[in-house]
């Protein structure tokens, strides 16, 4: 079996590692800023982070825009309304993510 990037909403996603029914995690490519999709803010239950990698990462939550580089990590609640896009124009930038089965990433729910 052979592990392919799939393209979704603009962005690369690189499985690392074998599908194993469960959790998988992905590299995740986001193209320089002015080749995504415009922003689409989501809120749901829960929490959600992310580690960049390389490049320069922009979190919108509630309107408050924060940029992440290289060896940062966030993690927030997703009961704001929220937007995670790449904050350069001339780089790509990658974080790493975990999805589920039906490719949503996992959030953990405050207990």
């Amino acid at each position: 079996m052979h592990l392919r990037p799939v393209r979704k909403h603009g962005l690369t996603f690189v499985p690392l590692g074998m599908p194993t029914g469960g959790l998988q995690a992905y590299k995740v490519l986001y193209p320089p800023v002015s080749q995504l999709p415009p922003p689409q803010f989501h809120s749901h239950p829960g929490r959600e982070w992310f580690y960049v990698l390389s490049g320069t990462v922009q979190l919108v939550l509630s309107g408050t825009r924060t940029e992440l580089t290289a060896g940062e990590a966030a993690d927030f609640s997703t009961d704001e309304p929220h937007w995670i896009g790449n904050a350069r124009d001339d780089m790509p930038a990658e974080t790493i993510a975990i999805y589920g089965k039906q490719g949503e990433r996992v959030h953990i729910t405050d207990v």
